[in-house]
């Protein structure tokens, strides 16, 4: 269930709150294994972005080691 304290608490952590939705994304059983999930974010204040990770490497590395 959803920690409902927890969640209106906000992010501690934005860069690993980003990268455990993007784990959550790939691996959900009804989303196509082969589209790229990409990780971001975004300083409010300046508006850049920043690549936590990039979805087409992460394909590529996956098709790799299979």
């Amino acid at each position: 269930g959803i920690d409902l304290v927890e969640w209106l608490r906000g992010f501690g952590d934005v860069e690993k709150n980003v990268l455990k939705s993007v784990d959550i994304i790939r691996n959900h059983p009804l989303f196509p294994k082969n589209t790229p999930v990409h990780g971001l974010v975004m300083d409010p204040e300046t508006g850049k972005l920043d690549l936590l990770t990039n979805g087409h490497e992460y394909l590529e590395l996956r098709h790799q080691h299979s």
